[in-house]
C-alpha cells in the first residue's frame, strides 16, 4: 500500500518570506539553502528584454549564450547567492549537464563546490505537460568566499 506524507504549514510560518522577481535579487544575498523547480524556457521564447539583458550584462553572460535557457540563470545566480556550505536543491531538464552550451555552468559550479547527489528520471514522466528527462540534484558551495564574477 502506497504511503502518503501530508504536511501541512502554520499560518504564519517562523521564517520571513519574501516575494519578489528572484533575477532582480542582488547576487550578494547570502543563503544556506535554496530548493526550487525553476522554469525552463528556450533562449528563443525568452522575453527579448530579458534576452538583451544577458546579452549586454557580464554578470549573465558568465554563462549565458544564444543556446542557454531560462534554468541555466536560475542555477548561476542561485549558486551564487550560498554561503559556505550552503546547498542547491532543484529539479530540472539534465540539459545544462549535458549539452555543449552547459560547459560554462557546468565549469562554473565546480570550481567553488560540488554535486552531492544526482538523481535521474531518464524518460519517467514526471511533469503531466512535459516529456524531458529531469533530474534532482543537490549542489554544495564548498568555497569560503564565494563571489559572483563580473
Amino acid at each position: 500500500m502506497k504511503q502518503v506524507l501530508e504536511i501541512s504549514l502554520p499560518s504564519y510560518p517562523p521564517i520571513k518570506i519574501v516575494y519578489q522577481d528572484f533575477l532582480k535579487v542582488e547576487p550578494e544575498e547570502r543563503y544556506d539553502i535554496a530548493i526550487g523547480n525553476p522554469p525552463y524556457v528556450r533562449w528563443r521564447n525568452i522575453p527579448r528584454e530579458w534576452r538583451e539583458e544577458f546579452r549586454k550584462s557580464s554578470y549573465w553572460k558568465a554563462v549565458m549564450n544564444g543556446l542557454a535557457d531560462l534554468t541555466y540563470v536560475f542555477i548561476y545566480h542561485s549558486v551564487n547567492m550560498l554561503r559556505e556550505g550552503g546547498e542547491l536543491i532543484f529539479i530540472t531538464p539534465i540539459f545544462w549537464m549535458k549539452t555543449i552550451h552547459g560547459v560554462r555552468l557546468r565549469d562554473y559550479m565546480i570550481k567553488d563546490g560540488s554535486l552531492e547527489l544526482v538523481v535521474n528520471f531518464n524518460e519517467m514522466k514526471i511533469f503531466k505537460e512535459a516529456s524531458s528527462t529531469i533530474v534532482i540534484f543537490k549542489y554544495v558551495n564548498n568555497e569560503a568566499h564565494h563571489r559572483p564574477r563580473y
